[in-house]
């Protein structure tokens, strides 16, 4: 699988979703989502889900479809499984972490995290 094979709204949760992990958070605690969107007028948006510490963060990356999310719940498990597999080419990983707009954010991030009542994970521990 190629970057080109992925659509924009993964690409963006794949991006977030790196950008957690880098933060230190465990993959365990990070989950793929779709819900209500105020910003697409109240349709279906994916979302990267953040559960721990007995609270959850969201981060709203794209619009999940007119069908309600069933095919890019769908993209996302064949995605899952080829980067599992090893079938993406890391070059392609990289390039979707670089153009994350999360990336562009991160101070932002983790001010809302933290506000949310979610400490932050002590990477010196990892």
């Amino acid at each position: 699988m190629r970057y080109e094979d992925i659509s924009p709204t993964m690409r963006a949760f794949l991006g977030c979703w790196e950008g957690f992990r880098k933060i230190g958070f465990s993959a365990d605690d990070l989950y793929f989502s779709v819900g209500r969107a105020v910003e697409f007028a109240g349709r279906p948006g994916c979302y990267v889900t953040l559960r721990t510490q007995g609270r959850e963060f969201n981060v709203l990356v794209g619009p999940a479809g007119a069908d309600g999310g069933a095919a890019l719940q769908e993209e996302y498990a064949r995605v899952a499984e080829a980067i599992s597999g090893r079938q993406v080419p890391m070059a392609d990983l990289d390039r979707i972490w670089q153009e994350c707009k999360l990336r562009e954010h991160m101070p932002e991030l983790l001010l809302a995290i933290e506000t949310k009542g979610i400490r932050l994970p002590d990477r010196r521990a990892n």
